[in-house]
């Protein structure tokens, strides 16, 4: 008797967590790994999201979630917003991916080496370095069981938060010397009068160019740009403003402008000191 008790227990348990961590549960039964089932197992199913199809509202709600990041990102760096979040759903299955769920990697970022700091392990993937990696076991094409202590080729730069990961790619990885042209680039076309999408785009073309994805730019540009043109992304590129950052009421603020109930000045500013500001309000 007791046994079948502590058994009904432990089945609610697993129940309330599967209800609670949908991912458990799917990361176990979709895209498996050559270690973890020898015949179904796939190196390439490495990089593929744990769901075989995320839900609607977990992508909106993802997107809620990464827009606020992207836009400030936007402010604070100039990366377009819209590229952001649509780079983030094309390489992290909207959150669903190993490397978004262990490491909150939204961006695949990679940290190269044997065992570096703050980075976390994509077991399985398919060796990407110049110096092989041993194979402890090899059940056919693209189901090999690696060495996983002696590469450096599957290691990704693990962020506590996904506004970490946003703030790291924005701030850092796309303002170094190899990718800061596409910011210029994009910021003049705007000048000129480009529509956010077109110039979304065009960024996108210009860092692929430059080597962040190696399939190339008009890849690049037409498999995020569909994302981005779904969901209508270009919204977010103008819904700034230049002088909230930091302020004590940006978020209600950021909310109302979301809404269409402001709209601020004509220079891109909202001067939230400023007790006159009736003309900010959208009619």
């Amino acid at each position: 008797m007791a046994n079948s008790v502590r058994a009904v227990m432990a089945l609610i348990i697993l129940l309330l967590f599967i209800n609670i961590y949908p991912l458990a549960s799917s990361a176990n039964g979709a895209n498996l790994l050559p270690f973890e089932d020898e015949t179904l197992g796939r190196n390439s199913s490495a990089y593929l999201s744990t769901y075989e199809v995320p839900s609607i509202q977990r992508k909106k709600d993802f997107i809620n979630e990464i827009s606020t990041y992207a836009m400030k990102a936007n402010e604070k760096w100039g990366i377009p917003a819209s590229a952001i979040i649509g780079m983030a759903i094309i390489e992290s299955g909207y959150g669903t991916t190993r490397i978004a769920i262990n490491a909150n990697n939204l961006f695949g970022i990679k940290v190269w080496g044997y065992n570096p700091e703050n980075a976390w392990q994509l077991q399985g993937q398919p060796d990407e370095d110049y110096e092989r990696v041993p194979v402890l076991a090899d059940y056919g094409e693209d189901r090999k069981i690696y060495d996983e202590s002696k590469r450096r080729d599957n290691w990704y730069r693990a962020f506590s938060t996904y506004k970490e990961a946003v703030n790291y790619l924005a701030g850092n990885l796309l303002l170094n010397q190899r990718y800061l042209f596409a910011k210029t680039n994009y910021d003049i076309r705007i000048k000129k009068g480009w529509s956010f999408d077109r110039a979304s785009k065009e960024y996108l073309y210009d860092i692929a160019n430059a080597g962040y994805n190696h399939l190339g730019g008009d890849y690049y540009r037409n498999k995020v740009g569909g994302v981005m043109d779904e969901w209508d992304l270009y919204q977010y590129d103008n819904k700034k403003f230049k002088d909230i950052s930091e302020h004590w009421a940006e978020e209600q603020i950021m909310f109302l402008a979301e809404k269409g109930w402001i709209s601020g000045y004509s220079d891109g500013t909202y001067k939230p000191n400023n007790k006159s500001s009736s003309c900010c309000y959208s009619k």
